[in-house]
């Protein structure tokens, strides 16, 4: 029931959304990991690469979206796919594949801004501004009100929406159950600082 009322809201929001036009007849399947389908507390600890594709001690926690929908001038209410990072330096990074296989990325660092809605409550607890590279960043005290929501579980909904140069906007839903163990493995430092502030 969760996950239906998820999408129903992420539906909505994107009706509102108006573009030029709609592109139709695509043929595209969302990947999505195995394991999340069976595990829905799916927040895992992986380690960055170098340029070797090797790991390095650089480590963070990961979790794919429940849903996602984008909407720009070429298309309305398309389905992506995300991922939300926590990285080693306490910042939050969300990567988007529109239509679940192109990278949403930017020649140069652009600003967009971002919401946080708890889908229960129906409250903002989050809002400020993303940078686009080939991820969007969220830092400073943005990240840590991301990352204590987060940690508190529930279901909340990401709306990012353009930059200077773009009309995109992205309606993006993740379950935080399950972050707040992945984080006190990864970053014990960090959960106790949370959980002193509750």
């Amino acid at each position: 029931m969760k996950i239906k009322s998820v999408l129903i809201i992420v539906l909505c929001l994107v009706s509102l959304v108006s573009c030029a036009s709609t592109r139709t007849g695509d043929d595209y399947e969302i990947p999505i990991d195995s394991d999340f389908t069976e595990n829905p507390d799916n927040w895992e600890i992986k380690a960055y690469v170098d340029q070797f594709r090797l790991p390095t001690d650089n480590k963070y926690v990961v979790s794919w979206a429940i849903a996602g929908f984008f909407s720009n001038s070429a298309t309305k209410g398309s389905e992506c796919t995300a991922k939300l990072l926590i990285n080693y330096e306490g910042e939050v990074e969300i990567v988007i594949y529109e239509y679940g296989k192109y990278l949403a990325d930017a020649y140069s660092s652009e600003s967009y801004t971002y919401t946080m809605e708890n889908t229960e409550t129906k409250e903002i607890v989050s809002k400020g501004y993303a940078t686009l590279t080939d991820r969007f960043t969220i830092d400073d005290e943005e990240a840590t009100e991301i990352i204590d929501n987060l940690c508190k579980g529930g279901i909340y909904l990401f709306t990012i929406a353009g930059g200077k140069y773009t009309t995109s906007i992205y309606v993006i839903s993740f379950d935080g159950s399950g972050c707040a163990a992945a984080l006190k493995e990864l970053f014990p430092v960090m959960e106790e600082a949370s959980e002193q502030k509750d």
